[in-house]
């Protein structure tokens, strides 16, 4: 009838429940518990793009594991056997850089990581002095990945071009012997030959 008068008609409201407290908190929960499991997957990034190429790895495809007592920066001796890490090349054991003396550093901090711990390495390949080249873990965590991330080593691209995002990220944040000016490892062998 108020439309025939010429008067707008109210406009028909719809009823809004109001959610109850015990529905809001379930809703709460839902988004927390859906963030939770999404945000360390945008935290970490794209995955890798090695991952892609050499497959999971990790301890549980270990073929050596054990007790292991360290050689220099990225070598160990596991049951017996000398492991080199797969990747890298850290600091030759008397090799001096602008920062000290980042060859003991370079052992020292491999010490740190493996001090008593349970070792487990994936051997991919054997070098030319017989050493086993492995990737190796503590706990989950990849050593060679530490070693370069805390400037201890370097992307051994020779052979390898598998940490070398690491190194990216450790030279943008002076890590270790990026605190200031070294020369490259094989560099140092060559000018250095053992005796």
């Amino acid at each position: 009838m108020h439309a025939i008068l010429g008067v707008m008609a109210r406009p028909n409201r719809t009823h809004v429940r109001r959610l109850s407290r015990l529905e809001v908190g379930l809703i709460a929960v839902a988004f927390l518990t859906v963030a939770a499991i999404l945000s360390p997957l945008s935290l970490q990034g794209p995955e890798p793009a090695r991952a892609a190429t050499s497959g999971e790895r990790g301890p549980t495809t270990a073929a050596l594991t054990g007790l292991a007592t360290v050689s220099d920066g990225d070598g160990l001796r596991l049951n017996g056997e000398r492991v080199r890490l797969q990747g890298i090349d850290a600091f030759e054991l008397n090799q001096t850089c602008e920062s000290g003396p980042c060859g003991r550093d370079a052992k020292t901090a491999l010490e740190r990581q493996v001090a008593g711990r349970h070792i487990a390495c994936e051997p991919v390949d054997t070098d030319r002095y017989g050493r086993t080249i492995a990737y190796c873990f503590v706990d989950g965590v990849d050593l060679g990945e530490q070693m370069v991330l805390q400037g201890h080593a370097l992307a051994f691209r020779r052979y390898s071009t598998e940490y070398v995002d690491e190194e990216t990220t450790a030279r943008r944040n002076r890590a270790g012997a990026w605190a200031g000016a070294f020369e490259d490892p094989a560099d140092w062998r060559r000018a250095h030959p053992r005796k």
